[in-house]
């Protein structure tokens, strides 16, 4: 019986001690102002941040381009554009709205001032790494 008198005493002081604990000193202004604002879900708000273009400073249009791919995700065609440009060619991405299937991003290299160094390119292309490629105009 002493027991649990012993027992039950022991809780109710730590209970009391434990919501007591802090009362009149002064949280820092930091604290404060972290428990003020509202919850933010962030996992919705980064899904929602745009990809970054791909931007390549050096294209200037010339009148004819090799184009190499075509996607509808933008990332995967930004991955291909930078493939290729790490591989020495000047490579850009354009977007085309196909109607009643929507907008995909061509991965083009070039430009050139002749259809016939845009064909080399080509040719070029489809020996080195198998795409298979067309000349376009820009």
């Amino acid at each position: 019986m002493a027991y649990r008198i012993i027992l039950s005493a022991f809780l109710a002081l730590s209970v009391i001690m434990a919501l007591g604990c802090g009362k009149g000193d002064k949280e820092p202004e930091v604290q404060q102002q972290v428990t003020e604002q509202p919850e933010v879900d962030t996992t919705r708000q980064m899904a929602q941040e745009p990809v970054s273009k791909f931007n390549n400073p050096s294209f200037r249009k010339k009148g004819y381009c090799v184009q190499v791919y075509s996607f509808k995700e933008y990332p995967r065609a930004k991955e291909a554009a930078i493939k290729f440009t790490n591989r020495g060619y000047t490579t850009y991405i354009e977007d085309v709205e196909v109607i009643g299937e929507g907008i995909y991003h061509r991965v083009r290299i070039g430009s050139f001032s002749s259809v016939k160094e845009a064909q080399r390119i080509c040719r070029e292309l489809k020996a080195r790494y198998g795409v298979n490629c067309w000349v376009d105009k820009d």
